[in-house]
């Protein structure tokens, strides 16, 4: 009988698995990429990934859970935030500032990657609309607040400014992704002015706090 390995190996050997399947499926689309590709990636046998997975629907449901991991994060720093102005400059400071742009780049070209196989395939679908949803709750909760608290202007929509942030945030994502002129940070600076003006009870502190 071989020696059992120590738990934390298994789980930093885990993490390379599941890094190397979203390399691979950021690169190659996750139709195309077999198990052999993520082994050679690794140079491991393919008996080391099956220890580990049952398969590629195995290794996306990893990847979602890590994702989601890092979204309950990025929620937790939201939520310390004592208005809703600052909770939404946190979110975009999250979203395009926590990574090299070249980083960010390949991370959302996967992002569009599995958005294409959302389409197709429901198990992709239901993880897109997971993730999509507990977004959208982080937003409206912080938003919610800002109401509560009389940050807004009276004739705020809440649900329809909830919207338009979830929709800029994935209409700049496919921009990053795709159109190269777009990949900087001034841009995203501009954008999110433009979404932090005109709906504040308290326009003049506006430029100071953004």
């Amino acid at each position: 009988m071989s020696p059992k390995m120590p738990q934390e190996h298994r789980d930093f050997r885990r993490q390379q698995i599941l890094e190397a399947a979203w390399e691979c499926f950021a690169e190659k689309g996750y139709q195309e990429t077999t198990i052999r590709d993520i082994t050679e990636r690794m140079n491991l046998s393919t008996g080391i990934i099956y220890s580990y997975f049952k398969g590629k629907d195995d290794l996306l449901e990893a990847i979602h859970t890590c994702s989601m991991d890092n979204k309950k994060k990025v929620a937790d720093k939201i939520r310390q935030k004592e208005s809703a102005r600052e909770a939404i400059n946190e979110l975009f400071s999250q979203f395009f500032k926590s990574y090299s742009i070249k980083d960010l780049k390949k991370a959302l070209q996967a992002d569009i990657r599995f958005w294409s196989e959302a389409v197709k395939r429901k198990n992709f679908r239901k993880i897109f609309i997971s993730q999509y949803n507990y977004m959208q709750k982080i937003i409206t909760q912080s938003v919610q607040e800002g109401v509560k608290s009389g940050e807004f202007k009276s004739e705020f929509d809440l649900h329809s400014y909830v919207s338009f942030i979830s929709a800029l945030l994935f209409g700049l994502e496919v921009q990053l992704a795709l159109i190269d002129k777009t990949a900087t940070l001034g841009y995203f600076e501009n954008i999110q002015k433009i979404l932090l003006s005109n709906v504040w009870q308290d326009e003049n502190n506006v430029s100071e706090d953004s």
